[in-house]
């Protein structure tokens, strides 16, 4: 079987090899998010306008394993998006995406990413670094380089300053709230640190920053699938990425919009004044049923989000926990909610996406009391009552830490050890024990706003009581029949 590359290329019908465009666009990132979502948008852009502009890619961290990969296929890959249409019939697009003109490593290759924020061309730069990426180092200003993302940012674009080039659009896509905003901050904060205000000023005043939103489930490799891929594509593409269907792109209008003719090529982009609406809908509604579900599903022997909304008492469950403890929490018009939720359920339902429960549960506590908390919250407060599946999702999630030891589950999991009578890894607690826990758990960073909902404390520890006794299956059972 033949690699995917140009020459490749030059002989699949309806597939064409790379145009060599300016390099007008940079990633910082070469994860399978931004290949499948915003490459594949930049690459149909040239296609369909005359946007005429190709990627360059940097490498946020040291080891980049898929690295040489990219060289073997001359920088090509193919996207595979795949899912159910309006009457439920399968669809699927499979793109090689010829958008990418360059790849570096920006520990090895440091001279060549300043080298790139030199191109005059050069008009935007696009990011994925996780939600951890935008924070604050201390870098200095000589690190080749700096080991932060701003940091990073702050030195590219100090460099381009020095060359007395114009300004540029800074979109990042990692999923914080105003990622824009906090970005510049910490940009113009690693500047002024540096003692360099004059680049500092030409960042805030030639220099925009847009607070996006990005909405599709990204699954990457399909390593279980790969040889009937392969075979169906007609060739071997280790860089191959899957995804859904469906995408959205919800960017704070600016000016950043008139370069950028996605609606022009019909891309699912929405440009706006205000983000929040869209953004509390997909955190509180997608990532809040993911985080539910990766706290419970597990334990009742199920790995993916697909095979939990298959099964009879996990559906149920959040079927219930959307209609009755997350949506009346929205301040967003009753049918947009109920569209939006109905999608949700469609996409989970994806009989393409193995869309793995243990990958979700990636720093689920700090996940927990983003994308779960408000609706605790904000139920409780307009109805009064509290949200019972909501505070079995947290029962069932600070359970699912006990025998976590990383930094994330760390403020949950020392409870196991400090708050029982019984070492850690016993395998039944007193019920003393448990409440114990349950109470801690929610009076203390980052949960304490939980500690705050009259009755909830009890209702997690309540929960976790039954849990223990009767298993989570049976307990989420009897949840489902109160």
């Amino acid at each position: 079987m033949r690699q995917l590359s140009d020459a490749l290329l030059r002989e699949l019908p309806g597939k064409t090899p790379a145009t060599q465009r300016p390099t007008r666009v940079a990633m910082m990132g070469e994860g399978v998010f931004l290949r499948t979502f915003i490459a594949w948008m930049i690459d149909i852009l040239n296609e369909k306008t005359g946007f005429n502009g190709n990627i360059a890619v940097m490498t946020p961290i040291a080891t980049a394993p898929t690295m040489p990969f990219f060289k073997e296929q001359d920088l090509r890959y193919t996207v595979l998006l795949r899912g159910l249409d309006d009457e439920g019939k399968p669809q699927e697009s499979a793109r090689v995406v010829t958008a990418l003109n360059d790849i570096y490593n920006s520990y090895d290759e440091w001279r060549q990413c300043l080298a790139l924020f030199a191109l005059p061309d050069l008009r935007f730069l696009f990011s994925n670094t996780t939600e951890a990426g935008i924070a604050w180092g201390d870098d200095a200003p000589d690190d080749a380089p700096p080991a932060t993302y701003p940091g990073k940012l702050a030195a590219l674009l100090r460099h381009r300053f020095v060359q007395g080039l114009p300004g540029m659009h800074i979109i990042p896509c990692e999923l914080i709230d105003l990622n824009g905003q906090k970005l510049r901050e910490l940009v113009l904060r690693h500047l002024r640190a540096w003692n360099d205000e004059a680049a500092a000023a030409w960042v805030e005043s030639q220099c925009t920053f847009t607070d996006t939103l990005v909405d599709r489930i990204v699954t990457g490799y399909p390593r279980e699938e790969i040889d009937v891929l392969t075979d169906k594509l007609g060739y071997e593409d280790k860089l191959l990425t899957t995804g859904e269907a469906f995408g959205l792109f919800v960017l704070r209008d600016g000016p950043a919009r008139a370069e950028l003719p996605f609606e022009e090529a019909g891309l699912p982009v929405i440009w706006t004044p205000d983000i929040a609406p869209y953004r509390e809908r997909k955190v509180r509604i997608l990532n809040g049923a993911h985080t539910l579900l990766a706290a419970i599903a597990p334990a009742c022997g199920v790995q993916t989000v697909r095979e939990a909304v298959e099964d009879a008492d996990l559906s149920r469950y959040l079927l219930a926990a959307m209609q009755q403890e997350i949506l009346p929490g929205l301040d967003l018009p009753e049918d947009e909610k109920q569209q939006y939720a109905q999608t949700i359920l469609s996409r989970f339902a994806n009989p393409y996406m193995a869309h793995r429960l243990e990958s979700i549960a990636l720093n689920a506590v700090s996940k927990f009391i983003v994308r779960v908390g408000p609706s605790i919250v904000d139920t409780a407060r307009i109805t009064g009552r509290v949200p019972q599946r909501l505070a079995f999702g947290c029962a069932a999630q600070i359970t699912a830490v006990r025998s976590k030891r990383d930094a994330d589950a760390a403020p949950i999991a020392h409870l196991w050890g400090r708050g029982a009578p019984m070492s850690f890894g016993t395998s039944h607690l007193s019920r003393e024990a448990l409440e114990k826990i349950a109470y801690a758990a929610v009076s203390q960073e980052p949960w304490a706003a939980l500690g705050q909902v009259e009755g909830f404390a009890e209702a997690v520890a309540a929960h976790m009581v039954r849990i223990q006794a009767i298993g989570m299956r049976e307990a989420l059972e009897g949840l489902n029949d109160a």
